[in-house]
């Protein structure tokens, strides 16, 4: 049917003389389409969005226009419908970065009109801290902003409110990657050496062995660690009255084998270790601080 093209027209008495006018789709009260159209002072141009709207019907994107969206609305509904399982940590990484793009565009701007030009723009704006003239954001922040924003626009494209994500293709800053050291074992036996105390010859001991991040090393309790099969177990941990809740990186637990060396210094600790402090890296002066401080939260 001929309201399934988009056509070019010509009138030479007209201020915009070229003419694009497609169809949408037909209305089930009257039968008929909405009919829209374009108008350009050149050929070129009107050419140009022609073949721009035909590409994007042939890829199933509404003939009709889309609803007028504005960005207070899409950033809504992304915080109450993108991932209700998300972490709290996470959920504020993202509120960040909106604060952001309202503050960069408004929240009644409409996503109709942010392409590419204004995403690139935003992006370079983003240089300082938030509330700061001379902090300057790293590169692995400016990157992470400009994740988020595409996650957000991926979602208002798929409920069509836009044709395209204009963060899709946008230049990141690429983060400077520090080389690892790698900590040999003459080495670590000087720092077991240079420890103060066997609580701390411990946690050089774990995190030599095990491999564990920083917070799941101060994280664990003596529940955590099984003498008998020599391991220790990294797993998340629902909140009690006398500790707050715990959760790992990937959500999965997992456990590590340990060498005896470790299970030794952790055996021995443990027999030193007051027994009211579950933590097995934890004082008890920084213990009750942290008792204190989840019981006020």
């Amino acid at each position: 049917m001929t309201w399934t093209k988009v056509g070019l027209y010509h009138y030479a008495n007209r201020k915009l003389p070229w003419l694009v006018r497609w169809y949408g789709q037909i209305e089930p009260k009257t039968g008929k389409p909405k009919r829209y159209g374009k108008s350009f002072r050149t050929k070129r141009q009107a050419e140009d969005f022609k073949a721009e709207k035909t590409y994007e019907f042939k890829k199933g994107i509404k003939r009709d226009r889309p609803e007028e969206v504005t960005l207070g609305r899409l950033c809504e509904d992304f915080l109450r419908t993108w991932n209700p399982a998300a972490r709290e940590a996470t959920v504020d990484l993202y509120k960040y970065t909106i604060q952001r793009l309202l503050g960069y565009f408004g929240a009644e701007r409409t996503i109709s009109t942010i392409g590419h030009r204004e995403a690139d723009g935003f992006l370079a704006a983003q240089i300082y801290r938030k509330g700061s003239s001379t902090r300057k954001l790293s590169d692995w922040a400016r990157a992470q902003i400009a994740n988020h924003c595409k996650t957000i626009f991926k979602l208002a494209v798929r409920w069509q409110w836009i044709p395209n994500n204009p963060f899709a293709n946008v230049r990141k800053p690429r983060p400077v990657v520090k080389k690892w050291h790698r900590l040999a074992v003459e080495d670590y036996y000087k720092l077991l050496d240079a420890a103060p105390t066997l609580r701390w010859k411990c946690f050089y001991a774990l995190a030599y062995t095990s491999g564990a991040r920083f917070g799941e090393l101060f994280n664990l309790t003596w529940a955590d660690i099984d003498f008998e099969q020599g391991r220790v177990y990294i797993q998340n941990r629902e909140g009690s009255d006398c500790m707050p809740p715990f959760l790992i990186k990937d959500h999965e637990t997992r456990f590590v084998q340990l060498p005896k060396h470790t299970v030794d210094l952790l055996a021995n600790h443990q027999n030193e270790a007051p027994e009211n402090v579950p933590y097995v890296l934890l004082t008890e002066e920084r213990y009750e601080r942290v008792v204190k401080k989840w019981r006020k939260l």
